[in-house]
């Protein structure tokens, strides 16, 4: 995640010098100008976990296939596609959505780094300014509050989990 965040500002600084690679527009000083510098630190935080996801998905997809159910359904008519939307993905999607909900609870604690890579102000920041400049109570707040946001991010997706795939509910 560091790695692919400075090779992306040297990339975009190089290769568009007008392009914000650094720093932060608050939203009310200038609407545009703050889309333009969140652009490269959502593609260095979601790029990498995206592409995981989608391996994961895609392998989860070629298991569901194979499924009796799957041939049932091509062979009752369905077209691909169909037995695909209204069978093979809610099928697959527990285990992706477990998957995705460990990634969001990761990218809370990705974010430190990125926030340090790109010059945001926030949470990150802070926390790692209180750790250099060795104050100990900010550090803690902040670690807590990490912590906690990684907790609940994980409890939710354990409460969403049933709702996307009943049979794991009736275990």
């Amino acid at each position: 995640m560091f790695a692919f965040g400075v090779a992306l500002v040297l990339l975009f600084s190089i290769a568009f010098p007008s392009w914000p690679t650094l720093g932060f527009v608050p939203f009310s000083q200038d609407p545009a100008q703050n889309l333009q510098s969140m652009v490269l630190p959502s593609i260095a935080l979601g790029l990498p976990l995206g592409s995981t996801l989608c391996r994961f998905m895609r392998s989860s997809m070629l298991e569901v296939y194979e499924q009796d159910f799957i041939r049932t359904a091509l062979a009752t008519g369905s077209t691909h596609l169909q037995a695909t939307m209204r069978h093979g993905l809610r099928n697959a999607a527990a285990p992706v959505a477990t998957v995705a909900g460990l990634q969001m609870a990761g990218i809370v604690g990705n974010s430190i780094l990125i926030e340090n890579v790109f010059a945001i102000p926030g949470i990150g920041q802070l926390t790692v300014t209180a750790i250099t400049q060795h104050d100990v109570a900010v550090a803690q707040a902040c670690i807590l509050v990490l912590g906690a946001t990684y907790v609940v991010l994980n409890f939710a997706v354990d409460l969403l989990l049933p709702l996307i795939d009943p049979q794991i509910g009736a275990k």
